[in-house]
């Protein structure tokens, strides 16, 4: 459990982050609880194309380079190097699919980590909401409407439901 002002920090840093800035302040104070601190050495991994992975990363220190193997080229190429702030792994966190890109530490670098399932289980706990239905992908449909659209503070309820739940005029 964290303390208050890590909680608070937490909850800042997330709602920094543009995937998230229209979720409600409440709902980003339960997915705050859900980060974990992740440290990546120099050459660490974050995410690595063609692989399937579940999180994002918000980076705290340091430099990720994000890059792209192409069939036709001997060496990946670099698309962009990541500093403080940015975040890594929304793609494979949002669809559940395999990685476009790897992203790897240049340097010792920190990282808050938020997990798919994080989100779901947050999203469950979300006061007035309720836990997504069954194994399918109900949160990332969810998460993606906000994004989206985003949500006035009473919304976030009808907005935890998938969208195919939800009525036209909410979508």
């Amino acid at each position: 459990m964290l303390d208050e002002e890590a909680r608070h920090r937490n909850a800042t840093l997330l709602a920094r982050v543009g995937l998230l800035k229209h979720i409600p302040a409440d709902a980003l104070a339960v997915l705050a609880e859900e980060l974990r601190s992740r440290t990546f050495h120099a050459g660490g991994v974050l995410v690595c194309q063609g692989k399937v992975s579940g999180v994002l990363f918000l980076l705290l220190k340091g430099t990720v380079r994000v890059e792209r193997r192409h069939p036709q080229f001997l060496n990946p190429v670099a698309l962009v190097d990541l500093t403080a702030g940015a975040t890594v792994g929304e793609e494979g966190l949002l669809q559940g699919a395999a990685q476009t890109v790897t992203a790897w530490a240049l340097e010792d670098t920190e990282t808050l980590e938020l997990s798919a399932s994080a989100i779901s289980q947050a999203l469950g706990r979300c006061p007035g909401g309720r836990p997504p239905s069954g194994d399918g992908p109900g949160w990332r449909s969810s998460l993606l409407y906000v994004a989206a659209h985003g949500a006035r503070e009473d919304a976030f309820p009808a907005v935890s439901a998938p969208i195919d739940d939800m009525a036209p005029e909410d979508r």
